[in-house]
């Protein structure tokens, strides 16, 4: 007998995080099968909830466990009659994603159900065909798509958008959601004057080389945000388009990159 196995993700971005639903099916200990399709796999459906507990394997590339293992916790601690335990939770960089689930679907041996990532891992999952829409396949847990617009605030929404396949079905439901940067951390007794615009923050680091850094945009939503702000607050000819459109932001980032020599920064890409 195939026993449906879908992985449910959480997206965790530069200011959102958002649940996606991943399908496979795998094989009894005793026979493998092949990954079915999105279309079979929905067909089977999902087991009543509360029917049979289950064990849940989380997987999180986003960091997003220091927001929701509590929730998560207590969760487990309410619907027994839902989980088996406590779930298990690993972390994995961002870019892992498709490397690990992917081997997974394709031997029909699912081992992660839940994924807490962020808009990249949504991205390269939607990409790669890794989620199963939840909105509106399963409407009666989650609600309709203008239910779940009605109990978010605008900015979150709008992220949430970004989960509509073609088929204008969401692959994610949103979690939690925070306003964020571009964002400047720092420690008032160092800096009492920080610097409040792009030129001001690149005069700062070159009269301090070495005392600002921001994290690898590829593995972090609060380094993403602050490289994508730039066009924006830099006035550049098309904010969604690095290759063309961030002629200043490219050029900004190579004099502040001069004063970061000891971290990875953001390179245009060929």
């Amino acid at each position: 007998m195939k026993d449906i196995r879908r992985r449910t993700g959480t997206v965790m971005g530069a200011a959102v995080s958002l649940v996606a639903v991943v399908v496979s099916a795998c094989g009894s200990s005793s026979a493998g099968t092949s990954t079915t399709s999105k279309a079979s796999a929905s067909a089977a459906g999902y087991p009543t909830p509360g029917s049979s507990p289950i064990s849940l394997n989380i997987l999180d590339i986003a960091g997003n466990l220091q927001l929701s293992a509590g929730a998560i916790t207590e969760f487990a601690n309410a619907h027994t009659n839902w989980l088996s335990g406590q779930p298990s939770e690993t972390t994995a960089a961002a870019p892992t994603l498709v490397s690990k689930l992917q081997p997974e679907e394709q031997s029909g041996n699912v081992t992660t159900d839940l994924v807490l990532t962020g808009t990249d891992g949504l991205a390269s999952g939607i990409v790669n065909g890794l989620w199963d829409p939840l909105v509106p396949q399963y409407s009666a847990l989650f609600g309709t798509a203008s239910a779940l617009k009605a109990k978010y605030i605008p900015g979150a929404w709008n992220m949430m958008s970004l989960a509509q396949d073609a088929a204008k079905s969401y692959e994610c439901v949103e979690l939690d959601f925070y306003p964020s940067g571009p964002l400047l951390a720092y420690n008032p007794a160092v800096v009492t004057d920080p610097p409040t615009t792009p030129q001001a923050l690149l005069t700062w680091a070159q009269a301090n080389p070495g005392k600002f850094e921001y994290a690898d945009p590829a593995n972090s939503g609060p380094g993403r945000t602050f490289v994508q702000g730039l066009p924006y607050l830099l006035g550049d000819s098309n904010p969604q388009n690095p290759q063309t459109g961030w002629t200043k932001t490219w050029a900004y980032l190579a004099q502040l990159g001069q004063t970061i020599p000891s971290i990875r920064r953001a390179r245009r890409r060929p």
